[in-house]
């Protein structure tokens, strides 16, 4: 037998040992700096937790939902059982198109068909209102292969959402004041001050992006579809989120008939609507159509109520 074969051989034999080595430093060195990564974009990152499980009972839209609705105050108000997950983003990441739409429908955690969910999806012309801009590039959620586990390595090393290497992170001193946001692992944004743009800017811009064009029919048929979806596993609410009242005049300047629209489609899709637009001088607002942390609890909390009194959700079939 030749050198060369019986080195062949040697090494053959070895492999399953470096084999077993090289996993045992991947695991050694991996999983710690896995986790790291986990607990650090958890406390920081707004959105990680959104993609970490999934959950009996759904809140979608876009930012107004995202900082406005508080899920741990549904919870406890309508003595929910199972999870309450805040899965709404932004007007450019979600509105209610397609990609957003088949998203949301694997984030429902199926306990059986008639199952007692709950699901409030918010709905504004922002989300509505096809904007003329496109977005070549998809917002990177909707690239993520895994979007219920726990840590999400896809998502920790796509980078979501990091502005700053991560070891700068860990080794940053704590913040002298409270952030601007805070992230829960519910995934409601917790919006603790007023913003620094002024009114008048965000007015200006809005009005911009919604302009006269009146709503998709492409997203109220995907809105559509997606209720029809998760009516097999709960109750669906659509809801017009409180907004400042000069807001509120620029959507109804730009769309007249929304709440007529809205209400004949929840009425043909199994859903109940239900319009909150000019509550706005009731609550704390961070800018004109966010609502404050201290906003947000109260107004979800006076949606609990009116959601007691509707008896949503019922009792499972």
């Amino acid at each position: 037998m030749t050198e060369t074969g019986t080195d062949q051989r040697s090494i053959k034999a070895k492999l399953p040992e470096l084999a077993l080595k090289g996993s045992l430093i991947l695991l050694v060195v991996f999983l710690p700096y896995l986790y790291l990564r986990h607990y650090d974009t958890m406390r920081f990152d707004l959105d990680y937790s959104k993609f970490t499980h999934k959950a009996e009972h759904l809140i979608l839209g876009v930012s107004r939902a995202k900082v406005g609705l508080v899920p741990e105050v549904l919870k406890e108000e309508l003595q929910l059982d199972g999870e309450v997950l805040n899965f709404a983003f932004t007007g450019l990441v979600s509105p209610y198109e397609e990609r957003y739409v088949k998203l949301a429908m694997r984030k429902v955690k199926k306990a059986g068909k008639n199952q007692s969910g709950l699901f409030i999806l918010s709905v504004n012309p922002g989300n509505l209102t096809k904007n003329t801009k496109k977005n070549r590039n998809p917002p990177p959620i909707y690239k993520l292969f895994l979007v219920n586990v726990s840590p999400n390595p896809d998502y920790l090393f796509r980078n979501i959402n990091r502005t700053e290497p991560f070891l700068f992170s860990l080794l940053a001193a704590p913040p002298e004041e409270t952030p601007m946001f805070v992230a829960h692992t519910d995934g409601w944004g917790e919006r603790t001050r007023s913003s620094a743009i002024p009114d008048e800017e965000i007015y200006k811009k809005y009005s911009a992006s919604i302009g006269d064009r009146g709503l998709s029919r492409e997203y109220l048929e995907n809105l559509c579809r997606l209720t029809r979806y998760l009516k097999d596993y709960g109750e669906i609410v659509l809801i017009r989120m409180p907004v400042k009242s000069g807001m509120a005049k620029i959507e109804d300047e730009s769309v007249p008939d929304f709440n007529q629209q809205l209400s004949e489609l929840a009425a043909s899709c199994g859903a109940v609507y239900l319009n909150y637009l000019d509550s706005g001088g009731a609550y704390e607002f961070s800018d004109p159509h966010h609502l404050l942390n201290t906003g947000a609890r109260s107004f979800t909390l006076k949606l609990s109520e009116e959601l007691k009194t509707l008896g949503i959700p019922g009792e499972a079939d």
